[in-house]
């Protein structure tokens, strides 16, 4: 069962409360993996995350090991242990909404 470490930036760690922690997913889980066991936890990132049709607002991006890998990548990307990933919220100006 891998560990993946995640640090939280912005308004993603003022909803879980934390800086980073490490998140314990199953073999060959994907980055969508790692989204949705984020959302079990912590269900008020939806509201900041997920557009209405239930898909990754504009400007959200993930890195792993420091890489922003492209969403449309996010399904074949297999996470290892060890791996770190950060969700990156808009970078500036606009409305989440």
């Amino acid at each position: 069962m891998p560990k993946i470490k995640t640090r939280y930036l912005a308004f993603i760690r003022e909803e879980t409360k934390k800086v980073e922690e490490e998140i314990d997913l199953p073999l060959n889980s994907t980055i969508y993996e790692f989204l949705d066991e984020l959302f079990k936890r912590y269900g008020g990132l939806r509201k900041y995350l997920l557009n209405s049709a239930g898909e990754l607002r504009d400007g959200i991006n993930v890195a792993l090991n420091g890489d922003v890998i492209p969403r449309a990548k996010y399904g074949e990307t297999i996470l290892k242990d060890g791996d770190e990933l950060v969700i990156i919220p808009p970078i500036s100006g606009g409305s989440l909404f």
